[in-house]
């Protein structure tokens, strides 16, 4: 009897994981619809991680209509479960109101059952609450530590967190040797911020000796994740020639993609080209249409721009 009653209980954890498996594969390639089924089936049998692909498939809309109450109907089962993905996940909704009454008490109590099995988002979203005062008394020697514990675990968003509360001195002295220690971390994982801001202080000599190169490089990286801060300081490294040979076509490129995105001082910059004809082929409309968009935006140094361009060029301001 006790050896059926084995074999019941082995069959069922191998069909529970079996399912989960064939959810996780199917999911992995974006087939979703087919992982939906398969984790469902895992789901109904207690496998958490089902349950919590479940949540995040239901979070993000992935191959179904997105529902925040059912992702956390899901959450709150894997959660239970004892999954600290999922607590963390279940934490996240309650602090922005998602599919549930927002309560940031009952998200600070999800985030610290998370942490309390080293669960690196967890560690920073629980930083978060403490350096903002919400759901629990502020307290910034606390943030700091949780902050610190999820950078080690290669957090970018930690990291970068705390290079800018040193790079600042936010709530601690100044130090840019650690500012500029988290800034890498961070932007050696991508990070297009703390690449940028790597790239300025290189380029200004920030803690750091100046380096044209090294700023170029990760502005570079920054740029190539259409970063515009980062397309807008490299643009004008090529414009001046700073770290790379004057290249006034690839910062006129580069001034664009920035521009794209909004960046006014890209589309300062590219009026000014447009009217002097470094880089392009002089188009004093061009330019005139630039400075009138930015003044209709109501930039604050746009209309004495297009005031200077209307005296220096008052047949093209009257057509």
């Amino acid at each position: 009897m006790k050896r059926t009653i084995l074999l019941c209980l082995l069959m069922s954890s191998f069909l529970m994981g079996s399912n989960y498996t064939k959810g996780l594969n199917a999911y992995e390639s974006s087939d979703y619809q087919r992982a939906q089924k398969y984790f469902m089936k895992a789901s109904n049998k207690g496998n958490a991680l089902a349950q919590y692909y479940l949540g995040m498939m239901f979070d993000n809309g992935q191959g179904i209509k997105q529902d925040y109450k059912k992702a956390v109907y899901f959450y709150k089962k894997a959660a239970k479960n004892g999954l600290a993905m999922a607590q963390s996940s279940l934490g996240f909704m309650y602090e922005l109101g998602y599919g549930i009454e927002k309560n940031d008490v009952k998200a600070v109590k999800m985030y610290e059952r998370a942490v309390n099995q080293n669960y690196a988002p967890a560690q920073y979203n629980l930083g978060y609450m403490y350096a903002s005062g919400t759901g629990v008394i502020q307290d910034f020697g606390e943030a700091i530590v949780l902050y610190e514990k999820a950078a080690k675990q290669g957090v970018s968003m930690a990291q970068y967190t705390l290079a800018r509360m040193y790079d600042e001195g936010k709530d601690v002295e100044v130090d840019y040797t650690k500012a500029l220690y988290y800034y890498t971390q961070a932007g050696e994982q991508g990070h297009i911020l703390a690449q940028t801001y790597l790239g300025s202080m290189y380029l200004e000599g920030k803690c750091v000796n100046k380096d044209y190169q090294k700023a170029r490089v990760w502005y570079e990286k920054a740029a190539a994740q259409n970063g515009a801060v980062a397309q807008y300081e490299l643009a004008s490294m090529y414009l001046y020639g700073k770290g790379v040979e004057k290249n006034a076509i690839e910062a006129l490129t580069l001034y664009q993609r920035s521009a794209d995105q909004g960046n006014v001082s890209a589309q300062n910059n590219l009026a000014s080209m447009y009217t002097s004809g470094e880089g392009v082929k002089k188009d004093y409309q061009k330019a005139l249409e630039i400075y009138e968009k930015l003044a209709i935006e109501g930039e604050s140094s746009a209309k004495e721009n297009l005031k200077l361009f209307c005296e220096k060029y008052p047949l093209v301001c009257k057509e």
